[in-house]
């Protein structure tokens, strides 16, 4: 029921939020770029020693997003066995705060977007400067599934364009993702659909 509620809560949040909402950009010091780390290696965004399956979501599962920001979509949901601690998987400085994501911003203008976290257990404000493995805040539930322990994970640059000046559209923006790559028990490599992988430690 508590997770109903939260799903619920989430979606009114989304309707009257409205397509023409507008909101303080607060890029703050990194750049926009067009030639994103590509080499980048990053830390699975949740607790070291954790294991979770790594499940592909495209463009076909990602209803919740307008048309114009299916473009390229790609992400990952996290899912684990039980509630666990959410971490920054590379350092940067909090953009955007808003229930149940959070967005944060690298020195090479990329966005790391956690979603689906647990109602109440965000722990950081924008502005925040955040260290890899840094929490977040908590697993929640599934945007795509009705699976209860997730976190959803989308890596993205903003293309130029789709940006106004001092202010953006919450919907549309047109993003362009990318695949990133993880370090696990497995090496560094992009994640295969329904596999399990651990967390282990970067020195970033």
């Amino acid at each position: 029921m508590k997770r109903l509620f939260t799903l619920l809560t989430f979606v009114l949040c989304a309707v009257f939020s409205g397509y023409a909402q507008v909101e303080p950009l607060n890029y703050i010091e990194a750049e926009l770029s067009e030639n994103p780390d590509t080499d980048f290696i990053y830390r699975l965004p949740y607790q070291l020693g954790t294991k979770a399956t790594a499940v592909k979501i495209s463009h076909i599962e990602a209803k919740h997003l307008p048309p114009d920001n299916l473009v390229n979509f790609r992400a990952y949901e996290f899912r684990f066995k039980e509630n666990t601690d959410i971490c920054a998987a590379r350092s940067g400085k909090v953009l955007l705060v808003d229930w149940p994501k959070v967005q944060i911003q690298h020195s090479d203008g990329t966005v790391a977007e956690y979603n689906a976290l647990e109602q109440h257990t965000i722990c950081v404000a924008v502005g925040d400067e955040v260290n890899i493995g840094d929490k977040i805040g908590e697993s929640g539930y599934s945007l795509f599934s009705e699976y209860e322990d997730v976190v959803t994970f989308e890596l993205y640059h903003r293309q130029k364009n789709s940006i106004q000046e001092g202010f953006r559209a919450r919907i549309p923006v047109l993003n362009h993702y990318l695949e990133p790559l993880f370090k696990s028990q497995k090496g560094v490599k992009p994640l295969r659909d329904m596999k399990r992988y651990k967390a282990k430690k970067i020195n970033k």
